[in-house]
């Protein structure tokens, strides 16, 4: 029992110390403190094991909530709804998101990350960082490493925030390692050997460990005592290979066999051991690994119930560098048969290329990759992929297409481009249809970077026809995209037929990014086409979906609640709209998206002006120009200018509504789509500017349009247009005609905006 070190980490914790930090090389005790601590703690907590494969962000943060959902069951959830989208979300974000559900957990909670060492991703240190900053008082966080992470450590010192163990903090003194031999031996030690043992050993306790094992039933203890001495390196071969010699040739067998494991189970090895080879009957490993265990052989229990183990990390070093490599081999190809077999791939990818299974280490990737693409798992699909020479994933048009996708999302356009390239040319003409959906997704994604948008809409038809709806996280975004095509294109039914299919494809992903899309999109599409009601059952319906089991919304719900925000708005249910939008507003600004809300801040600027606040209205549609501007989102900018213009024009500002006209970029002898509104703002200006003919021209290209598309929520602000014309011509008996084609199309459905907006 080490009482006193445990007390340095339940005291840091007790006065709200955020970090507690245990630091040395293998062998010291580590592990074995926190197990101490914890044990004597009533303090909820929660431990994660890591190993090399966690270098993924997004592995890392699922198995950190997974972790943490063992002490609060729907922790996280909405992070895990972040993480499962195609791209990595801002670390700001995720970080944000953990914290807060931290903050709604009322026990006092220790979090341990063992092994932390293994991480050498900088994405994961800085969210580690990010979370370090802003842990909630009474929250823990307890680190176990060989080595010091990179962490603004020495500003935790400052701020009295961590609770350090070093080395020599752990090291045993003579009086430890004096009692730790007496309790481990039968025979009493003399007081000479026993400090010859603490000096040789420099309380090292894995030392310490060995050396009780090698001493049982000995005779010559002090002349064995003082043979060893040397690096830690030497000790634990000398150690080891004492401690070996006295075990039986079946315990040894086993042993050299199971060392290549990471973890152990009976069934696993009964599938690795191979008895034929030793001639040694080890093939009882559940009774092998409890003899292990209660011999105190350096096997460390992974879970309550004693069914998965491993070894000491040392001894199991010892034994590798001891057994034959062709043996080896032999070993991880067994291990990796059976990982596949149980569903462990990323275990079997491990075995697999260690076996120097090249085939089976293809197979398995390739296998692996299309969940690798919608779990966002993109570094650990990089690397799976780069375990396999280039020239063979070049040659090979499945691996060279994931190889593309994961590098366009990870925005590395140029090196995925190539990987396009290689696909393109090696794929053959009986390829399976989700092999070439697959490929055209890549290259319609590619012409979109490229700025090719003609070719990127034929792309997506492409590959939509090509691709299922097992392939719903691809297909969704592919449909997403073609729908947003055809949208800007003015076929608005079209667009609509595309997003419901694209919503049943994203029933088969979940409460992801692609439901949010495809919702939104869907809602907007249905409004434009002049069904409000079902526009907003749309977004209810989505909205539900993205609910976790308590009722909260995933994060990137804010997408259906920016839609529904709108719709709230057409109806003049300005309360209703605006609950959506800030909503939305305060979600994005918490996960750092606050360029997705840039159009949502139109329809809070529209909110401001109908409550009577002109003044701020202006300035909310200026400063929306502005962060579109920045954002790069030139469409936005544009619609929030003539927003802009037709509130002042509203307050009789015709001479800003005239400069505006002269001085933009609208296309008048041609209709861009994209612009409707813009379009309709200059039909008021040149009314007001009794440039009627022009006017006249302008509503006449626009109804057609709209009639021919069955945009029917344009239709009625074409009528509004057409009335507002006549009116000013003298004709109010064309005036109250038009007028009530407006109504009539607008009464059903409850759009009320239209006509309020217009003005008396």
């Amino acid at each position: 029992p080490r009482s006193y070190l445990v007390s340095q980490l339940e005291d840091g914790l007790r006065i709200g110390r955020r970090l507690s930090l245990v630091s040395a090389q293998a062998g010291f005790g580590k592990t074995s403190l926190v197990v101490e601590w914890l044990a004597s703690s009533n303090h909820a907590s929660t431990w994660l094991s890591l190993d090399e494969g966690d270098n993924d962000p997004v592995r890392f943060f699922l198995y950190l909530i997974a972790a943490l959902q063992k002490i609060q069951p729907d922790l996280g959830e909405n992070v895990i709804d972040l993480l499962c989208g195609p791209q990595l979300p801002p670390l700001e974000s995720i970080v944000t998101l953990l914290v807060n559900d931290l903050i709604a957990i009322d026990p006092l909670l220790i979090l341990v990350l063992d092994d932390y060492h293994l991480i050498n991703n900088i994405a994961i240190h800085q969210a580690l960082q990010l979370l370090l900053d802003r842990l909630p008082t009474r929250k823990g966080l307890f680190i176990g490493f060989k080595m010091y992470p990179p962490l603004a450590l020495a500003r935790l010192r400052v701020r009295g925030q961590m609770t350090e163990i070093r080395l020599a903090d752990l090291r045993f003194t003579p009086q430890e390692s004096a009692q730790f031999m007496r309790s481990s031996l039968d025979a009493s030690l003399p007081e000479e050997a026993v400090t010859l043992l603490a000096e040789r050993t420099e309380g090292w306790i894995a030392g310490l460990q060995l050396a009780s094992l090698s001493l049982q039933g000995r005779q010559d203890i002090e002349e064995f005592i003082a043979a060893f001495s040397g690096s830690h390196h030497y000790i634990i071969d000398y150690l080891a290979d004492e401690v070996l010699r006295r075990q039986p040739v079946q315990i040894r067998e086993f042993l050299f066999q199971t060392a290549i494991l990471d973890r152990l189970c009976a069934d696993l090895c009964n599938a690795v051991v191979d008895s034929h080879t030793s001639g040694v009957d080890i093939s009882n490993s559940s009774a092998i690994l409890n003899y292990l265990e209660k011999s105190n052989l350096f096997l460390i229990p992974l879970d309550e119930t004693r069914t998965w183990f491993r070894y000491h990390h040392l001894f199991a070093d010892y034994l590798i560098t001891g057994s034959l490599p062709e043996a080896r081999k032999a070993g991880h190809a067994r291990a990796a048969a059976w990982y596949e077999q149980h569903g462990y791939p990323a275990d079997a990818i491990h075995h697999y290329r260690s076996a120097g299974d090249t085939d089976s280490l293809q197979r398995l990737v390739q296998a692996a990759a299309p969940d690798l693409i919608r779990q966002g798992e993109l570094n650990t699909l990089l690397t799976w992929i780069d375990y396999l020479p280039d020239e063979r994933v070049r040659a090979d048009p499945g691996l060279s297409s994931y190889k593309g996708m994961a590098l366009l999302i990870g925005e590395r356009a140029q090196e995925a481009e190539v990987y396009a390239q290689a696909a393109s040319a090696n794929l053959q003409d009986e390829a399976p249809p989700s092999l070439r959906g697959l490929l055209a997704s890549l290259q319609a994604f590619l012409a979109t970077a490229q700025g090719d948008n003609t070719r990127s809409l034929e792309l997506c038809k492409q590959a939509a026809a090509l691709l299922n709806e097992e392939d719903g996280t691809l297909l969704s975004f592919v449909l997403a995209k073609l729908g947003q095509a055809q949208q800007q294109a003015g076929d608005i039914p079209a667009a609509q037929a595309t997003f419901q299919r694209a919503v049943a494809a994203s029933q088969q992903v979940g409460r992801g990014l692609a439901t949010a899309v495809v919702y939104s999109n869907l809602a907007i599409m249905t409004q434009i086409l002049g069904q409000r009601r079902e526009a907003q059952a749309i977004c209810e319906q989505g909205l539900n979906i993205l609910r976790d089991s308590k009722g909260r919304l995933a994060p990137i719900a804010l997408l259906i609640d920016v839609a529904l925000g709108v719709i709230h708005y057409q109806a003049n249910q300005l309360d209703n709209a605006e609950a959506c939008l800030r909503r939305a507003m305060e979600t994005s600004r918490q996960m750092g998206l606050s360029t997705i809300m840039v159009g949502g801040r139109n329809t809070l600027s529209l909110i401001q002006y109908a409550r009577g606040d002109h003044l701020g209205a202006d300035a909310s549609l200026e400063e929306t120009v502005r962060l579109a501007q920045q954002a790069g989102a030139q469409g936005i900018a544009q619609t929030a200018a003539g927003m802009r213009v037709d509130l002042q024009l509203r307050d009789g500002n015709l001479q800003a509504a005239a400069a505006w006209l002269e001085s933009s970029s609208l296309p008048l002898d041609h209709l861009d789509l994209q612009r409707q509104s813009e379009y309709f703002t200059a039909c008021r200006v040149m009314v007001r500017q009794k440039r009627y003919r022009e006017a006249q021209q302008l509503i006449d290209t626009l109804r057609q349009s709209d009639e021919a598309h069955g945009c029917n929520a344009y239709l009625i602000i074409d009528w509004i247009l057409q009335a507002d014309l006549f009116a000013n011509l003298g004709d109010f008996v064309r005036a109250v005609q038009a007028l009530e084609k407006a109504v009539r199309l607008a009464a059903q459905e409850d759009f009320r905006r239209p006509f309020l907006d217009y003005g008396a």
